[in-house]
């Protein structure tokens, strides 16, 4: 590699795996909810490459022969996909390549990279490594020859297990709290889930993004048990109940002086404020801000309940 590309220049995005074999996570940064008092049926992970996300669905169909659905949640904005089963995303400083972008844009973005290595199968593939302030610095590239590009979606839907799987995908910024279009649809999207339903969460490295939504997860979970005169518990509970299983803390350090804190004071109060969400307005079927009482498509409904469509939505689009 020449001296000039270890140089920080700027393209926009570079294409990296998003697993080093060198700097592998312990067991893909995985954790169930299956351990926890009283239990929890979801997990998370950072972004897996096809082979490790099969083996993930095999343990959960293994350790849970109850489960009859499995979704697998995709927390991801920036553009991502597989080259032959490995993942790989279009990296940016701070991961912010697509912020302010619609999910319609971003999926075909996605659809049209994998178009392109499809036409034009030699490609490059960067290492990197962040700053302190989570820019980019390239420590060196690689040719590629790519003979199977694939977007998530499409990895998904050649699973095969016992159950049913499905992908799902909520466009949240990395490092930030979830918008309120996000937290509309992930109620919208998960007040319906069937029992037997199992539910998969993962981000880009499986800490902020993973660990925010399996908490919001579990608070859904907690409302649901709650009996009419059970006392709500506070959010330090649920911090907690994700530290039994990873060492991602939601709990903003200000010591830590990192450059995400100020977004992860402003991701702890909206958790807060979706806490006192669940336990009263939700509980009382009041929507969140600006949510519509529509029913989900037949498609959401049969991917999340684990049912057929109901009449009124068969052969709806």
């Amino acid at each position: 590699m020449d001296n000039e590309d270890l140089l920080p220049y700027r393209t926009g995005t570079y294409l990296i795996f998003d697993n080093d074999p060198e700097r592998p996570a312990k067991d893909g940064n995985f954790r169930s909810g299956r351990s926890l008092d009283p239990p929890l049926r979801a997990s998370g992970s950072h972004q897996l490459d096809a082979e490790m996300l099969a083996d993930v669905v095999n343990r959960i169909a293994k350790e849970s022969p109850d489960v009859r659905g499995m979704l697998i949640v995709d927390l991801r904005q920036e553009s991502h996909a597989f080259l032959d089963g490995r993942a790989v995303s279009w990296c940016a400083d701070e991961d912010w390549s697509n912020v302010g972008q619609a999910p319609a844009w971003i999926a075909r973005d996605e659809q049209c990279q994998v178009e392109k290595l499809t036409a034009a199968p030699d490609t490059l593939v960067y290492a990197v490594r962040k700053d302190g302030d989570g820019n980019i610095e390239v420590t060196g590239r690689s040719p590629v020859l790519v003979t199977r590009p694939a977007t998530e979606e499409m990895v998904v839907a050649r699973l095969q297990n016992r159950f049913a799987i499905s992908y799902l995908r909520l466009h949240v910024t990395d490092h930030c709290a979830p918008d309120d279009e996000a937290v509309r649809a992930f109620l919208q999207l998960f007040g319906n889930v069937a029992a037997t339903t199992w539910v998969h969460f993962h981000c880009h490295g499986g800490d902020g993004r993973t660990t925010t939504f399996l908490t919001m997860y579990d608070r859904l979970a907690a409302a649901r048990a709650r009996g009419p005169n059970g006392s709500p518990p506070d959010l330090e509970y649920f911090r907690n109940r994700q530290l039994r299983l990873f060492h991602y803390d939601l709990n903003p350090h200000a010591a830590l002086k990192r450059w995400q804190a100020p977004l992860s004071e402003v991701r702890w109060r909206r958790l807060e404020s979706f806490r006192e969400y669940i336990f009263d307005g939700y509980a009382t079927g009041q929507p969140w801000p600006g949510l519509s009482h529509s029913r989900p498509s037949h498609l959401d409904e049969q991917a999340i309940t684990g049912s057929p469509p109901s009449p009124e939505n068969a052969g709806t689009g």
